[in-house]
C-alpha cells in the first residue's frame, strides 16, 4: 500500500519544525514514504524557507503552494484529494506531533479495514476528553487496539482512497446540515471542514476506527483557530515500535461503539425484567431533538426516576450495565427528560478528572469567541 504522509501548513513555524522532528525519528518499515507539505499562502516565506530546507531521507518530498488564502478547510480537502495519487493518505496538522510507530499503526489499520464501508477513516490520535462538552471519555476497553466512534479525528488521521472518495462523493451533494441531526455545537462551527465530516458520518452512520493509546499529541499552538497556544487536548504518547495491532471487528450493537457525543449508542437495556429502548446521555449535552427513543439515561436530576445508577464504576456506562443502585444517573422517559437540566455541581463531578488551570482556559476561550466572533 502507497501511503503519503501530507502537511497542511500555514504560518506556524516553530510547530511545523516540532513536527518534522517527530517525523524523522519514525519508523516506516524500510518503505520509501512520499512527504508532502501543502502551503497555504500567508504574505510570509517562513513555512515554504523550513519545507524547502527541510531533508526528508525516507522517500520524495513535494511541495504546494497555494498562490492564494484558501483557509484551513480548503487546505484540507485539497489534502485529502490526494488520495487520487496514492492509496491512503495520512494528514497531519503542523501542531501535531506523532509518535515512533506512527506510520506502522496507521498501515495495518488500513489494511484490516480496507473494505469495511462503515468506517470513514483511520485516527492516530486517541480523546481524553470529548469534543462535545468537554467531559471526562472512558471508553470500554479490552485485549483490542481500537474501537469506534461517530466523529471524525482532526488530530492525525488516515484516508485510503474509497474512504475520501466515499466523503467527496456526499458533499458534492450539498445537503443542508440543517436536515442532518449533528450536534447544535457543532452547526456553529465556522471555516470547518470537521463539520461536514461529522454530518456526512452520521447521515450515512459511519465511524471513525480510534486506538487506546495515542499515536499523535496535539499542542493547540496558536493559529487560525486557536489564538494562544494550550495544552488541554495534549495525551499521553505510545512509545512502542514494531507492534502487531489487535483490530476490533465493527459490531454497532457492540459496548466499543460510541456516537457522535462519544455516548455508548442507543440499545436495548433489560433492568429490573423489563426492556428499555434506551439513548445515553451521561454527561446531558443532548438536546432533546437528538434522543430517538422511548427512554433515556441522564445525569439529570429526575424526581421520579424509573430506576437510578450509581457513578461509582469507570467507564461511567458500566454503572448501568451493572444495575449498580445509586443517585447519580437516571432511567426516565423522554418526556420527562425534556422537563430537566442538569445541576452545575453534577458537572464538575463528571469532569473530576480536568486539569483546573486548561478548564479555566478553555472557558475564557469559549467565552472570548461568543463576544469576539
Amino acid at each position: 500500500m502507497n501511503i503519503g504522509i501530507v502537511i497542511p501548513c500555514y504560518n506556524r513555524v516553530d510547530s511545523l519544525n516540532r513536527l518534522l522532528v517527530s517525523l524523522e525519528g519514525a519508523n516506516y518499515l524500510g518503505e520509501e514514504v512520499d512527504l508532502i507539505f501543502s502551503i497555504d499562502y500567508s504574505g510570509i516565506n517562513n513555512i515554504r524557507y523550513l519545507a524547502e530546507s527541510f531533508q526528508w531521507e525516507f522517500g520524495s518530498k513535494k511541495i504546494i503552494l497555494h498562490p492564494s488564502n484558501i483557509g484551513l478547510k480548503q487546505n484540507i480537502l485539497s489534502c485529502g484529494d490526494l488520495v487520487d495519487e496514492y492509496d491512503a493518505v495520512i494528514v497531519l496538522e503542523d501542531d501535531l506531533y506523532v509518535a515512533k510507530d506512527f506510520y506502522n499503526y496507521a498501515k495495518q489499520a488500513a489494511y484490516y479495514y480496507l473494505n469495511n464501508d462503515n468506517i470513514a477513516g483511520i485516527s492516530l490520535f486517541s480523546y481524553k476528553y470529548t469534543e462535545i462538552g468537554f467531559y471526562q471519555f472512558y471508553p470500554f476497553q479490552d485485549n483490542y487496539d481500537t474501537f469506534f466512534i461517530q466523529w471524525p479525528s482532526s488530530w492525525g488521521q488516515l484516508w485510503t482512497k474509497r474512504q475520501w472518495h466515499s466523503f467527496r462523493s456526499w458533499l458534492s451533494l450539498n445537503k443542508s446540515l440543517e436536515d442532518i441531526n449533528i450536534p447544535a455545537s457543532v452547526k456553529l462551527w465556522t471555516h470547518s471542514w470537521k463539520k461536514f465530516y461529522i454530518a456526512y458520518m452520521i447521515d450515512l452512520d459511519k465511524y471513525f476506527v480510534y486506538p487506546y493509546v495515542s499515536f499523535t499529541n496535539d499542542f493547540g499552538s496558536s493559529g487560525v483557530h486557536h489564538t494562544n497556544q494550550s495544552n488541554i487536548c495534549t495525551t499521553s504518547l505510545f512509545f512502542g515500535i514494531n507492534k502487531k495491532y489487535l483490530f476490533r471487528d465493527f459490531d454497532k450493537s457492540s459496548i466499543y461503539v460510541y456516537d457522535c457525543f462519544f455516548q455508548m449508542r442507543k440499545r436495548n437495556l433489560i433492568l429490573n425484567d423489563r426492556e428499555y429502548d434506551v439513548c445515553f446521555d451521561l454527561y446531558s449535552t443532548k438536546d432533546v431533538c437528538n434522543i430517538d427513543t422511548n427512554y433515556v439515561i441522564t445525569s439529570k436530576t429526575i424526581k421520579k426516576p424509573i430506576i437510578s445508577f450509581a457513578s461509582i464504576h469507570i467507564p461511567f456506562e458500566y454503572n448501568i450495565l451493572t444495575n449498580e443502585g445509586g443517585g447519580f444517573f437516571y432511567l426516565t422517559t423522554k418526556n420527562e427528560y425534556k422537563k430537566q437540566s442538569l445541576a452545575i455541581l453534577k458537572k464538575e463531578t463528571l469532569r473530576m478528572k480536568m486539569y483546573v488551570p486548561d478548564m479555566i482556559k478553555y472557558v475564557c476561550y469559549k467565552i472570548w469567541r461568543k463576544i469576539f466572533k
